[in-house]
This record gives C-alpha cells, structure tokens and sequence, in this order.
C-alpha cells in the first residue's frame, strides 16, 4: 500500500507541472521519487501491449538510488557514526562546563538524535537540507524544512541589512516556506490546502491555508493569520540552510545522484525486466506443432503419456516441439547490469562490499582504503553539516541565556568503524600519552568517546570519578576487616 509521504509527492508533481513551478522544485520532486521507487507509476503496467518498452512500467526494480542514498546518509548520522557536540571558546580552550551541559540539555529538548536520519537522507538526495528551530512559551522545537518549497534570502542578497544586523553574508535574512496538504472529509473525498509561512529576523508569519484545487498561481492570494504569527525577536532567522556540496552562485547544493544517473539506474531496470521476461518464458515455453495435419484428429495423448500426431503426407515427419530462447543473451545482459551498476557506484562514490572478493576479516585501516571514495565523500559532505548545525545550537545556547565569544563544534568518529583490533592499538596509544602526562583524562576520554559513543565527556569522567571512589572505599572496609589490629580483631 502506498504510503501518504509518497501518494502526496505524486500529487505535488503533478501539480508542480501544471502550474509551471521552478525546475529546482522539479529537481527535487523527482529525486524523491526515484528513492521512493515512484519514478514510474504514471507508466502503463509492464504486461500492457502494443505500448513501447520504455512507456511502460518495469517489472524489476532494484533501487540504485535509494540504496547510494541510505548508505552515504548511514555512513553521515547512523549509529556510532554520530557528531558530539561541544562548546570551545574562540582560543579553542573549552567552555565553562556549565554550558556544555546546557548544550546537552539542549540537543535532548529538540531531540536531535531523531533528526538525524532525515537531515542525512535529504541533504544527498536534494543537495539541500533546511532545519529550523521554533521557540512556543520559552519551549524549543526543531523541524526539518524541505527545501524544494522553500524561497531563501541571504545576508549578500543585502548586505547593508546583514551588516546592520550583523547577519553572516551566508546566513538567512529571510526564508518562504510552501506546502501542500490533503485530507478525507466523511464521505472519503480529498480537500487539498495551501500553506505559507515566512520567516524574518524578528518574527515567524503563519498564514492562514487556502482550499484548493489550484489551477492558478494567482489564486495563492495568502493572508497573514494575526493569531497564530509570532514575535520572536531574535535577531535572526532560526534556520540553518545546509548545502553539503556547495554551488557557487547557487542557493542549493549539488546532490550526489543527479538526472545522469537516474538514467543508468532506468538502463538497470529495464534490462532487469527483459531478461526476466526471458526467463520466465523458458520456465513456461510455448509448444509447437511441426509438419501436423490438423484436419485430422491426429493429435492424440498415448498409453505413456506421450503426444501422438499424423504428418502431413509424404514430407517431413511430424513433430512437437518447445520453442525455448537459446543463445547466451540473459549472459551478456547481466554482464550489462553490473557494468551499469558499477559505473553508478564510480559516479556517485559509493562502494559496495563483495564479500567474495573480500574474504576474511579486514582491519579499519584495509576498509578505509577498500571505501576510499565513500570515505572522501562523507568528509567532505561533514563540513558544512557541522559549521551550519553548529552555529544554530549557538543560538538556542544564546536563547537559553548563554551568550558569549564561543563556537559550538563537532567532533566525529572514524568513517570506517574501526575493528576491535584497531581500537585496542588506538586504546594503548592514547593510555601511553596519557601515562607520560602529554593529554590529560579528559583530552583521553574526548578523542576516545566517538569510538565508545560517549556523548557527554563531563557526565562520564564524573560516573568513572564516582565508580573509582566508591571502588576505593569498599577496598578499605575490606582491608579494616582483615586487618587483626582492627576493632573487630582479636
């Protein structure tokens, strides 16, 4: 069954279409639709005849695009693979601690940890991402903002603003949000409304929705709803517009599957679907009559179960035949998928795995090198994650009351996951830093706490200190009892 994410895509491309929308919305639209596996659904059925092949919808899908997305978007913000914040002062020394505890407090209010899957799907996908954050009654809420309907509006679109305002050339001064909805009245018909909303450095302005169906731009004719538009008066939109590869003179990122590779994985499909029509015939093949005369009753089943026919004279004997597809053609198509596949793969830098021809347990470091080009694409997509990220939790600290000359930054584990061979190796470097006093047990834990997912250095150094207290007091009530010259000595 089709879910109501994808069913609503569907409509907003073709509603897209007919009111002649931006191709950067279209863009978009249409990358979701191939990680959805949607891409096809306005095509004839693939059993249709008389409908040329590629009018019609394949019978075998595989979903290069989805998989290249979810394994960068995995590698980004899956587990283990996770950004620990934390607050430094321009100097690079840590902040006061607590702030980072506010920063913590912070990232669990506005559960960060369940944005991450989609700030990592979107951000490839779209080559764009917007998160915004929404202050209800002294409450913070963060929201993901698709921004295929979203118009943006930067400090170097008007810099005599950005500079009064002392607003980043690269950061919002302003941002226009479009969305369409639908919903079933009682009797299962469906209401379409249109949405706005504006963001400015001093307020957020909701509009009341417009009932559609829209056949006009010109109907979009939204009005501002007094009640529900809010005065935050911040001095600075609260969103981070996030464009993991940069486009120069582009408001958007460049996604890593683009319309060249939509059509390998097209090329994929329908070679799929043939050959597989090929197959499926051979299991199933047609039976024909050789030389037969047909106006006599001469086909007739024997005692064995055999077919017994009359020939046609004095030609040829009679025959029956199966008609199966011979040749090496479902070979050298397959041989055509992988070549396709891995030239899509080269292209977008992901790496697949084979684990025939990787046998064996592989270390960290052989992995790395195995996934060189993924490994380069998820740092290089990192950076921009962490500086627009970072600053809008500087922001929240700043609603928070915490204001001041500091920087929040991220600190990221390996690509790759290390072994547990690595992290041993890893583990006894660090200890010998730590014995000849070059780091401190708290530079220790931080280089150590992406390996062993520790998301608060201070808690967990505070934990360890508690454990090795209570450890040291149990150890001397133990020595007290053993001890003969004690009061419970004889």
């Amino acid at each position: 069954m089709e879910s109501v994410g994808v069913r609503e895509l569907r409509k907003a491309v073709k509603v897209a279409e007919k009111l002649g929308f931006t191709q950067r919305e279209k863009a978009m639209n249409l990358a979701s639709l191939y990680y959805w596996g949607e891409q096809y659904s306005d095509l004839e059925p693939w059993e249709t005849t008389g409908v040329p092949l590629r009018e019609k919808q394949p019978s075998v899908q595989i979903g290069m695009t989805r998989k290249s997305i979810n394994k960068v978007a995995g590698h980004l913000f899956g587990e283990g693979r996770r950004p620990i914040w934390k607050v430094e002062a321009k100097d690079g020394k840590p902040a006061a601690e607590a702030v980072n505890k506010a920063l913590q407090a912070i990232q669990d209010e506005i559960r960060l940890e369940g944005h991450y899957p989609e700030l990592g799907r979107l951000g490839p996908l779209h080559g764009t991402v917007a998160v915004a954050f929404h202050l209800f009654d002294g409450r913070l809420d963060l929201e993901i903002i698709h921004a295929a309907g979203a118009k943006p509006k930067f400090g170097r679109d008007n810099r005599r603003v950005a500079v009064e305002r002392e607003i980043d050339f690269d950061d919002l001064i302003e941002l226009d949000e479009f969305w369409r909805t639908t919903e079933e009245d009682e009797l299962g018909e469906e209401q379409e409304w249109w949405h706005k909303r504006r963001f400015e450095l001093d307020r957020t302005v909701e509009y009341a929705p417009i009932p559609g169906p829209i056949t006009d731009p010109r109907q979009l004719d939204f009005k501002e709803d007094p009640e529900l538009t809010v005065h935050h008066d911040l001095g600075f939109v609260p969103i981070a517009w996030i464009t993991p590869i940069p486009v120069a003179h582009d408001i958007d990122g460049a996604p890593i599957v683009s319309e060249a590779e939509f059509r390998l994985e097209d090329e994929i499909n329908y070679t799929l679907s043939q050959t597989g029509r090929g197959i499926r015939y051979n299991q199933e093949p047609t039976l024909a009559f050789v030389n037969v005369n047909t106006k006599a009753t001469s086909v007739k089943r024997g005692a064995d179960n055999t077919i017994q026919v009359e020939s046609m004279g004095d030609g040829p004997g009679a025959d029956v035949r199966l008609l199966e597809m011979g040749g090496n053609g479902a070979t050298v198509a397959m041989d055509y998928v992988r070549m396709i596949r891995n030239l899509f793969n080269e292209i977008v830098q992901t790496v697949d795995h084979d684990p025939e021809q990787f046998a064996g347990a592989l270390s960290g470091v052989a992995l790395e090198r195995l996934m060189y080009p993924l490994v380069m694409l998820v740092q290089n997509l990192r950076g921009d994650y962490e500086y627009k990220l970072g600053r809008l939790l500087k922001r929240m600290l700043a609603v928070r009351g915490h204001k001041g000359d500091f920087r929040v930054t991220a600190q990221w584990p390996p690509v790759v996951e290390p072994t547990s061979r690595d992290l041993l190796d890893y583990t006894i470097a660090i200890k010998d830093l730590l014995f000849d006093r070059i780091i401190s047990h708290k530079k220790a834990v931080e280089v150590l706490a992406p390996f062993l997912n520790i998301d608060d250095v201070e808690n967990f150094l505070a934990e360890v200190t508690a454990e090795a207290v209570s450890r040291s007091t149990m150890l001397d009530e133990e020595d007290d009892e053993d001890d003969p010259g004690s009061d419970g000595g004889l």
